[in-house]
């Protein structure tokens, strides 16, 4: 998949500080389709009770990838460990209110905590004492709010540091000759190849560049027209994590049949400390009914990519990225 990238996480911003409230960004709302945020932040500050603080919070609507209107809450966690967080709020069908096929929603989200300074990616966590995550709730279909939330949430203490699997950095003698406008934030290491036969005769061959994050600094790094906004910090530096994945299970609750979908609140943003590593596509070819040769999967191999910087910026417009950008170190 073109402009696959494998690091950390896509969805980390400096944290910079804010007057706290609740202040309403995106499209404005009519009063009659705003929720009740009262409430809403009422149960999860008790659903978090002493292992978290809410710091802030806010209203956020109108957005390209996905509808509805999102309660954001600014979430500092007092303790390390694995927590899980559960919400459920009113189903509202408007094609059949008399008769609607589900009653309730509702979402399931776990994220790790680690010690303060903690080395996010080496040790699998989304984020570490200090810093702040942003934890968007579901208060607003786009026509009217949504109630009846009921949130729970627990936390089980820290069970250890997780190493995540590395592959080593690739032997390219050719990386100290490849030109590399993006150091010293991003150091070239080379090229990774990743082949992938068809169930069918035929394969596909896809081809990475491999940087190594360096010097904090922020950048708009451009390979082989794959563009991605980074930002490297120096290890320790807190950091706002907007929280990505969950799960949604649409049940009714007398008839008791139910449906279950995924939700990413994905962002284009990339995030490193020193030391971390990234990966980014810039080539792929595939063939079909047949292998690659020897000398075809040669002259892949010693492709090289074209790497290009920008001065750093965030398009609002993609992803979930406008639930971010304010909070970003640079290119507000």
């Amino acid at each position: 998949m073109q402009g696959l990238l494998r690091g950390t996480f896509l969805s980390l911003a400096l944290a910079l500080s804010r007057p706290a409230g609740a202040q309403p960004s995106g499209a404005p709302l009519p009063d009659a389709a705003r929720p009740d945020t009262a409430s809403i932040r009422q149960g999860l500050a008790a659903a978090l009770g002493s292992d978290a603080e809410i710091i802030r919070t806010e209203l956020h609507s109108g957005l390209s990838e996905r509808g509805g209107i999102f309660w954001l809450a600014h979430v500092r966690t007092l303790r390390s460990g694995d927590y899980s967080l559960r919400y459920v709020h009113e189903y509202i069908d408007r094609v059949r209110p008399g008769d609607p096929l589900y009653t309730h929603v509702e979402h399931t989200t776990a994220f790790s905590v680690g010690e303060a300074g903690c080395a996010r990616k080496a040790e699998g966590r989304t984020a570490c004492l200090g810093d702040v995550i942003v934890i968007p709730v579901m208060a607003g279909d786009g026509r009217g709010p949504l109630g009846g939330h009921v949130f729970e949430a627990s936390r089980r203490g820290d069970a250890g540091a997780w190493q995540r699997f590395e592959e080593p950095a690739p032997a390219d003698g050719r990386a100290a000759t490849t030109p590399n406008p993006a150091a010293p934030q991003l150091r070239y290491l080379g090229t990774r190849l990743a082949e992938m036969p068809h169930r069918a005769l035929g394969e596909t061959m896809e081809l990475s560049a491999v940087f190594e994050a360096g010097a904090p600094g922020a950048l708009e790094l451009s390979v082989g027209g794959t563009t991605v906004p980074v930002v490297v910090v120096a290890r320790g530096t807190p950091v706002t994590v907007l929280l990505e994945h969950e799960r949604i299970r649409e049940y009714h609750q007398q008839a008791g049949f139910a449906s279950h979908t995924g939700s990413q609140y994905s962002t284009d943003v990339l995030l490193l400390q020193p030391g971390d590593r990234m990966d980014v596509e810039f080539l792929s070819r595939t063939v079909r009914g047949r292998d690659f040769t020897g000398p075809e999967k040669e002259a892949f191999r010693r492709s090289m990519p074209e790497i290009t910087v920008r001065p750093f910026r965030v398009d609002r417009e993609r992803r979930f990225n406008a639930f971010i950008a304010e909070h970003l170190p640079a290119g507000r």
